[in-house]
């Protein structure tokens, strides 16, 4: 009895162990603003549709000599305060 109990142990184990290896690979890349890329006036609803999970990432087009990411604290983005509080800047364009 014991060992269907270690077997049925090993299989949970190795299906568990199975999922979240496999999750990177489910992973999508996201253009910001879809095909408009990111602009100020990208539509507001390029999201609608979409379900973002831990692991996928976020791609941001823009002209580069127009536009700048800066990675921010949520209470500085509400703020909209980016002087001396960017935590990460992007300028790369594409």
């Amino acid at each position: 009895m014991a060992s269907w109990q270690v077997l049925l142990f090993a299989a949970a184990a190795a299906a568990i162990a199975a999922a979240f290896l496999l999750a990177p690979a489910f992973a999508e890349v996201f253009t910001v603003g879809d095909a408009a890329g990111w602009t100020l006036k990208y539509p507001a609803t390029w999201t609608d549709g979409k379900t973002f999970v831990v692991g996928d990432s976020l791609m941001f087009m823009y002209p580069a000599d127009k536009h700048t990411v800066m990675e921010v604290t949520g209470a500085n983005f509400k703020a909209c305060n980016v002087t001396g509080n960017a935590l990460g800047t992007w300028n790369s364009g594409s």
